[in-house]
This record gives structure tokens, sequence and C-alpha cells, in this order.
């Protein structure tokens, strides 16, 4: 199994884990908060503001399309293929040249680098 499958399958996961937060308008959490209980025994001001019942609004909704977006990568991670990746750089082989000079200096006099020619490795 390559990474990409792997991504595919937590992509997957993702989605479902989202997608059960969407349930929570159908839980007791919407039809019986313990939260807006407390709130009407102790604060009914800041009670008025909140709705009594879940509704559906623009988080919902984003929250619906970023199911299916998730849906859709992960279902683009299990057909698309997996890209090659090679790191291997084209083999270089250098001349170099050095003079010594009169005094014991050594001075390089000519560079030249042909390109695409193999290069021995060293053991």
């Amino acid at each position: 199994m390559g990474a990409y499958q792997c991504m595919g399958y937590s992509y997957l996961v993702t989605a479902i884990f989202q997608g059960l937060v969407l349930l929570i308008t159908t839980s007791s959490l919407c039809t019986d908060n313990p939260a807006l209980q407390y709130l009407e025994a102790t604060n009914e001001e800041l009670l008025s503001t909140l709705s009594g019942d879940c509704e559906v609004a623009i988080g919902y909704v984003l929250q619906a399309v970023a199911v299916a977006l998730w849906v859709l990568a992960a279902a683009a991670e299990f057909w698309i293929k997996d890209p090659v990746v090679t790191f291997a750089q084209p083999t270089q082989e250098q001349e170099v040249r050095y003079t010594q000079q009169a005094d014991g200096t050594v001075r390089e006099t000519n560079v030249t680098i042909v390109k695409g020619t193999a290069v021995e490795q060293p053991e």
C-alpha cells in the first residue's frame, strides 16, 4: 500500500467523522439540551437570545459541503496513480588541470565539464 493510498483512507475517515457531527441535529443536544435547561433556571435573559431548537445555518451547510469534498479527495487518492519520483541526477565528468608555480603554489589552469559521461564512484 502506497503513501497516497494511506492518505486516501485518512481522508475517508475524516469525512466519516465530520459527517457524524452532522447527526447532532437529530440528537438530544438539539431537542433536550441540558445547557439550555440550566440557562432557563439561571439566566433567562441570555436564554431569550438563543433558539430552543437546532436550525440549519450556513455552518451546517458548509460542513456538509466539506464532507463531500473529503470524500472526493479520498476518491481521487484511490483512483489516481501514485506519481513516480526519481531523485537520481545526471552524472557529470569534470577535468581539472593544476599547474605548480616555481614558488611552490598550485594554480588551476583549465576546468572542463563534460555532461552526460558517467563518472566512476569511489569505493
